[in-house]
């Protein structure tokens, strides 16, 4: 049976946690609002974990820890906290919490996660205890020195402890971290968040123990190696050699590790990975610097791509900022920019890819890039604007496209992002113009584009009409005048050809097509289909497959 205490002076903060522990072979042992009453309660009866709020009268939390790991070292610590609260938290690790939760994120999952791992130690403790009998001034079992050792390397890394109190805190418990001549490294999973913005909990979870088990596999021979999980998406790997006087030797076999890591997680997860080398270090408080340096090198990865490997002696690139007026705007014809996109010329290519090569040339800082970029996307959604492109206006968001370029991560994928953008317009305005040269009525031209806009969802020639305040009679006539197809018949093509170009893609079933392309029955949309192509939508998938 483990034996949980609860401390809070919230009543129902209280009565709510209590309510969350739903494990078996688990007894709330004691329930208080008062520090002083849970440590009279720890003198007289056994307790396993303890999980506290932080903010409380007279006796906080962090005092609360640090009395109770004083005279009961193996109590699991759990600690609750709010945004507000960081410093309790951070300080709650340095005296001996495993983990704590905030509390807007406080429900049974995340209770249920930090329990688990605190029971883990807890039997660790108690096998630990039946193997060897220590005695009290051992301290915390293996498991139990292995998980604090990361959580201080990941503080230590972040900057919110020093070194000397890292150490302090590692000695305390017996926990040793070997450095002699080692290295320290940062692993970054190139286009992380995408990679996991489906996921579920469980699905990431799976996820980054793969990683993780992948590096241990590949680091297998290092002699002495910490795999810490920096921040998301992002490792930072210690690597020792003792005995080893080379630094060549270090650089050298460091570099093949690195070299088998992106190798390894490619072939095995399909994801990329970027890797930065840091300096040497002969003790904790080198780590800090070492680990500033491998984030330096990884700013590199925005010119010179993913899925690479980027140190000191290999990247003979100057570094990022360092070219001749790097931290000033280079100068951008906005107006130029407009006019091309308005008339459907291609000429803001060359505008485009000349601005990008002056990016790499000179290693432009990423915040000027971004700078930079905001003209570029006011540019275009200015001509979208004017010319009234009712189809991109609906697809296209300042809010969204903006995160999209601030979230590459490379400068050839931001000059992709705002070359689809700019294509997309001139295209548009071009098929406008076009449309205008062949004299086609303006309500024509303005249905034409609200069916751009609008055939995925159910619209008819009377919503239309209602839109442009005009009869639908009316519209019919110039329409068909225009296009020579009745309103129905350009809209079913327009449909018909948007779920080829899904087809095409392989991405979906065709009993998700139908809906995403505006029909409401499947069986019409395959008639329609196949009057249109001469195909049915299982032959022209076929036909797709095959080539």
């Amino acid at each position: 049976m483990i034996r949980i205490v609860l401390v809070d002076d919230d009543v129902l903060a209280l009565t709510r946690l209590k309510q969350l522990i739903r494990l078996e072979d688990v007894q709330v042992a004691g329930e208080f609002t008062q520090a002083e009453q849970a440590l009279e309660f720890l003198k007289r009866e056994k307790a396993d974990i303890l999980i506290t709020d932080m903010r409380m009268p007279k006796v906080d939390g962090i005092e609360l820890i640090r009395r109770i790991k004083e005279a009961e070292p193996d109590v699991q610590l759990i600690a609750v906290s709010s945004y507000e609260d960081f410093h309790y938290v951070k300080m709650s690790f340095k005296e001996g919490s495993i983990d704590y939760i905030l509390k807007h994120a406080l429900n049974e999952e995340s209770l249920t996660k930090a329990l688990m791992e605190a029971i883990a130690r807890v039997h660790a403790i108690r096998e630990n205890k039946d193997r060897t009998s220590p005695s009290p001034d051992e301290g915390l079992a293996a498991e139990s020195r292995q998980a604090l050792k990361n959580q201080l390397l990941t503080l230590l890394l972040k900057g919110e402890i020093q070194a000397d109190e890292a150490r302090e805190r590692m000695d305390k418990h017996g926990i040793h971290l070997r450095l002699g001549s080692a290295i320290v490294v940062a692993c970054e999973i190139d286009g992380y968040r995408k990679t996991v913005e489906g996921f579920e909990d469980k699905d990431k979870s799976i996820f980054l123990s793969s990683v993780h088990d992948l590096m241990e596999r590949v680091l297998a021979k290092v002699p002495e190696k910490e795999i810490v999980r920096a921040e998301e998406g992002r490792y930072a790997l210690i690597l020792s050699y003792p005995h080893v006087k080379s630094h060549l030797f270090i650089y050298s076999a460091t570099y093949e590790y690195c070299g088998r890591l992106i190798s390894t997680l490619g072939k095995m997860l399909n994801i990329k990975l970027s890797v930065g080398i840091g300096g040497l270090c002969s003790d904790i408080a080198d780590i800090p610097a070492s680990y500033r340096k491998c984030l330096d090198m990884l700013d590199n990865k925005l010119f010179e791509g993913t899925g690479k490997v980027f140190d000191a002696q290999r990247t003979l690139s100057k570094p990022v900022g360092a070219g001749n007026g790097s931290s000033a705007r280079i100068p951008i014809n906005q107006d130029e920019i407009y006019g091309e996109l308005t008339e459907g010329s291609t000429g803001y290519r060359d505008t485009i890819e000349g601005l990008f090569q002056r990016f790499s040339e000179g290693k432009i800082p990423l915040q000027i890039i971004q700078l930079h970029l905001v003209d570029l996307l006011n540019a275009g959604f200015k001509a979208i604007k004017s010319r009234e492109l009712l189809k991109l206006q609906e697809e296209y968001s300042f809010n969204l496209l903006y995160q999209e370029v601030h979230a590459a991560e490379t400068i050839e994928e931001m000059k992709r992002i705002i070359l689809d953008f700019y294509e997309a317009i001139a295209n548009a305005a071009l098929e406008h113009k076009r449309m205008q040269e062949r004299n086609y009525n303006k309500h024509t031209i303005r249905a034409i584009e609200i069916i751009e806009r609008d055939y995925a969802k159910a619209i008819s020639l009377q919503d239309v009409a209602d839109e442009l305040g005009v009869h639908h009679t009316y519209l019919s006539k110039v329409f068909k005048a225009d296009t020579s197809h009745n309103f129905t018949e350009f809209l079913s093509g327009y449909r018909i050809d948007k779920a080829k170009r899904l087809i095409e893609t392989g991405k979906y079933r065709l009993k998700e097509i139908y809906g995403r392309v505006g029909f409401n029955q499947y069986n019409y949309f395959f008639k329609v289909f196949r009057q249109v192509t001469g195909l049915t939508p299982t032959e022209y998938e076929r036909q797709t497959t095959k080539k």
